[in-house]
């Protein structure tokens, strides 16, 4: 039987997955079925997906802390404010390592259906952290 709320299954979950490279941890809260949606570049990802997603993330910033912030819960969704503080050692997109310092934020909008995650809706743009770099646009490293 899982016990607490979902706000607090997912923080636990969050924490292990963002913060530890647990991956598999968001098994616990998200569905087989679950699908990520972004709101800036409407890119969707399964669970699989976010779990890569996530792998790919703390390779670019291994030392990437993710809180959340703030939690609002209903019986069949919540929301999600969130913040992320972390070091530039790995390439980001097309961006080889500069060593510099991020902070970034978003927030995640969850679905539930029978105690498990179904869907999210984020609305976290990348090119925050791409601007804390001091890339403006990823359009001339691509055409090189």
């Amino acid at each position: 039987m899982q016990m607490g709320s979902m706000g607090e299954r997912l923080g636990l979950a969050w924490d292990r997955a963002w913060n530890n490279g647990d991956v598999d941890a968001l098994d616990d809260v998200f569905a087989p079925d679950y699908v990520r949606t972004s709101l800036f570049d409407k890119r969707t990802l399964d669970r699989a997906g976010m779990k890569s997603a996530i792998a790919t993330v703390r390779e670019s910033f291994p030392d990437m802390t993710t809180t959340i912030v703030r939690i609002v819960e209903t019986d069949d969704a919540l929301a999600v404010l969130w913040s992320s503080v972390g070091t530039h050692l790995g390439r980001f997109r097309d961006v080889p390592a500069t060593g510099k310092p991020i902070e970034t934020s978003g927030s995640s909008f969850f679905r539930m259906r029978d105690g498990m995650i179904v869907e999210e809706i984020e609305t976290w743009d990348s090119r925050d952290i791409l601007s804390t770099l001091g890339i403006h646009s990823l359009r001339s490293t691509r055409d090189a």
